[in-house]
This record gives C-alpha cells, structure tokens and sequence, in this order.
C-alpha cells in the first residue's frame, strides 16, 4: 500500500512552490491512539524557505504539516514512502537546497484550527535542476514552453520532458507492466503532443547520456506507423538500445522488408528488459523468418522482473517463443541452434522439419524431471538433508511441518548443473494469498551450492 502517483504537471498546479531545504529541524508526531490502534498520525517540523516561485508564503523558517506516504532519515537522505509498498522519492538529500510542492492542510485534530503549509506526497520534493521545466508547466501554455527544453545536455531533465510530451505514461518498450501500475503512472495517458515529433527527432540524433533510445521509442509513438522509415535506419546505429528499440519497433509493424537487417542488427542487443519486449513482440507476430533473431537470445540470462509467473529472463522467453513457432524447444546453445535452424529451414512441410529438428538438435521442455518419493512425513527437530547442510526446526509446531522426498533425473542427454537449494520458491494457500520467497542469490552461491549427478535425492521441508 503506497500513495497513488501524481504526474509532474499535477505538481506544477500546487498553489505554493519554493525553493527549499530542511536544516534537521526537530519532529514532532502527532497520534490519535484509541487502546492499541494509532487511528490518525501526522507529523510537524520546520522547512528553510530560500526562494518563492508561487504562492502567499514568505521566505525564512516555516512550520510545515507532513502526512501520511512520505519521510526521510534524520539527516535528511532516503526521501520516500515509508509505506509497505516503499517507493523511492526524486531527491537524495532533503537538506540541500530543492523544489517544494506545498499545499494547506488543516491538523486532524478538529480543535487546531490552523492552516498549516504541508508537503502532501512523496513526489512533492523534486531536484532543483528542474526548476525551469516546472516554471513551463506551470505556464499558460505549458504544451509549447516545455519541449523548449529538449535542447538541455541533462539526461534527467530530457527523460522528463519526453514522458511529459507523450502523455506521462511510457510507449514501449517501457509501457506499464504488472500490477500496482498505478504507484508509477496516471491513471490515464495524458496529451499526447503528436506535433512535436521531430523535435524529440532531435534528442535521437544527439548524444546525451542513456536517453536515445527512450527518445526512439517516443518519436515511434508520436509517429505511429509513419515511424518505419526512420526505424530503419537507427538499425545500423552504434547504441545497442537504441538498435534495439528500432528492432522491437519494426517488429510491432510486421516489417517484412526489414526481417534480414533486423537479425543482424539484433547481434550485442542484450539488456534484460528490451531483449524480453523484443522476444514478446516477434511471439505476437509469430514470423519464421525471425526464428534466428531469437535464438540469439538463448544464452541471455539477465533477470529483469518477475510479475507473478510472468519471469523476465531473455533465454526463457526466447525458448519459449521458438517452440510457439516452430513446435520444438531448443536447447540454451546459440552456436548449435543456429546451424540446426540454416538446415532445416527451407523444409516446408512441419512435420519432416519437426522429424528433422528432433533429429539433429533433440532436446526436453524440460531437462530434469522430478517426482515425488513416498509420501509427506513429520520433521524433525534437527535433520540434514543429502548435501550436508541443516535444516533447523524450532519453537514450530510440528504438526504444520512435513518433510518430503524427491528424486531428480537428468532427461536431457547433456551435462546440467543443480542448484542445491532453490533460489526462488512460489507459495500460495486457500485464501489466495501467494508469494515468491527468495533463497540465496547469485553473487553469493558458489561451486560448493551445486551438483550435477544423473540421478539425485533431495530431502526438503
């Protein structure tokens, strides 16, 4: 549970903005507390007005009201919501000087009957650098003023002037995914200002920071389909994003013209998140053509999200899209898969190709099988399973804990290698609860956390 976002043009609207900074003032929590349930909390402090932009406050100290979704430590880093849902603020450090959105609130406690100024979100608190964007959105005609500032050498203030022009909610590949979107974007897209295309036109063709290829994908959408002629050209381009946005771009417009220059282009093209938005786009055309664009996936491991069983990893997504098109699943070697593919190929009939591939590159959806030995049993209040290691049992109800047996077996005709204790676990119960627990992570495991036998017993709670 977190606040709901609010846009940066939403911010310009407040009807108090200064220039500011926190010198540590002290805190004081205000609770309305009934037995052992806090009903109502805000908290008091001071703020350091500097500057005015707008609105009846004077500069100097300055008793401000926060409420509820938004905090930072004692010496003023870590801005964010404090909520369980904990999202990050837009400032590192509350004590240096920046841009404060202040509204008045008046205290819970109906007998303060104060106006108080009060910084009402998280986002409220914004870098000082952008002071001369949000003086044009807060302009009479913010839709002109704003993409004036594309000509800036700073990264951050493009990567805000670009969502502002395409309407505050990404294009893709950088769409919204998942649940809880709302937390980062409007409920719904704004303007879109489709006239200012080749001005963001612009921004591609420079070089500033790692803010190309979020410039190519938004030129794509203010262009629509219109947009496919300058695609192919960023597809000889040196930044592999921005190669990459070009590819997923054409892709999405079913360019059967650009097919051979995209699976050269697509060579080095390897961030996790636009490598799984590339992959997903060629699944929806479901081109053979593009079959050896996607085995050049399959040796890509970046993890870049988990949304429920949606698991951000290119070689998995890429596996999975080859066998949509082709009905095979292909092993996780590039060099192999490739040469099998230029053979078979030009075979037409499905079937002779399908008795082809399993010929020359057989290969399991899965390459370990697993089943279940005996049945579920108490644990103990100490036990080691098979590699040695604890499993530690106390002040636990014994009758929620069982033990189980199961045995793996390597289906796949090659050598793979185990992990000895899972790395991430899916639960879930009767009341539809669920959730994806983490085990050790990568940086932390070594030789010693796997094994690769044939055939192996696992004992686990």
């Amino acid at each position: 549970m977190g606040p709901a976002y609010v846009t940066d043009a939403e911010l310009a609207q407040y009807p108090i903005i200064v220039i500011a900074k926190w010198d540590k003032a002290e805190t004081k929590p205000h609770k309305l507390v009934k037995g052992d349930v806090c009903e109502k909390f805000e908290v008091f402090t001071e703020l350091n007005v500097q500057r005015v932009l707008k609105g009846d406050i004077k500069p100097g100290k300055q008793t401000i009201l926060m409420g509820w979704g938004i905090g930072w430590n004692k010496d003023g880093t870590e801005l964010r919501t404090w909520t369980s849902t904990d999202i990050p603020g837009d400032v590192a450090d509350v004590t240096k000087p920046s841009i404060w959105f202040l509204a008045k609130e008046q205290s819970w406690d109906t007998s303060d009957k104060t106006l108080y100024y009060c910084v009402p979100h998280y986002r409220a608190i914004q870098p000082l650098f952008l002071e001369e964007y949000f003086v044009a959105l807060a302009s009479d005609n913010p839709e002109e003023q704003v993409p004036q500032l594309l000509a800036s050498d700073n990264a951050e203030l493009l990567r805000r002037i670009l969502r502002y022009i395409c309407g505050d909610i990404w294009p893709w590949p950088d769409e919204p995914m998942g649940d809880c979107t709302f937390y980062w974007n409007p409920e719904k897209r704004g303007n879109v200002l489709r006239k200012q295309s080749e001005t963001v036109k612009k921004v591609v063709e420079r070089n500033v920071g790692d803010v190309r290829y979020v410039a190519a994908s938004v030129y794509a959408e203010l262009e629509g389909k219109n947009c496919i002629k300058y695609m192919r050209s960023l597809l000889n381009d040196k930044d592999l994003k921005v190669r990459g946005v070009a590819i997923g771009i054409l892709i999405r417009y079913k360019d059967e013209d650009s097919i051979e220059a995209m699976i050269k282009a697509v060579e080095g093209v390897n961030d996790g998140s636009l490598s799984c938005r590339v992959i997903e786009a060629v699944s929806s055309w479901g081109n053979e053509r593009l079959v050896p664009l996607l085995i050049t996936f399959l040796q890509n491991d970046a993890f870049a999200y988990q949304y429920g069983e949606d698991i951000g990893i290119p070689a998995l997504k890429a596996r999975k899209a080859l066998y949509e098109i082709t009905g095979h699943w292909f092993p996780y070697y590039i060099a192999a898969s490739a040469e099998v593919w230029k053979k078979v190929a030009a075979v037409r009939d499905s079937n002779e190709r399908g008795k082809l591939l399993r010929e020359l590159l057989p290969e399991n959806e899965f390459p370990v099988a697993a089943e279940l030995i005996g049945s579920a049993r108490k644990a103990p209040k100490e036990s080691k399973n098979n590699t040695g290691s604890k499993i530690e049992i106390n002040k636990v109800d014994e009758s929620g804990d069982s033990i189980v047996t199961v045995r793996l077996r390597n289906v796949s005709g090659q050598e793979i290698t185990i992990a000895k204790l899972p790395t991430v676990v899916h639960q879930s119960c009767p009341s539809l609860c669920s959730g994806y627990p983490l085990g050790p992570s990568g940086k932390d495991m070594t030789k010693k956390d796997f094994f690769n036998p044939e055939t192996v017993r696992m004992d686990g709670i």
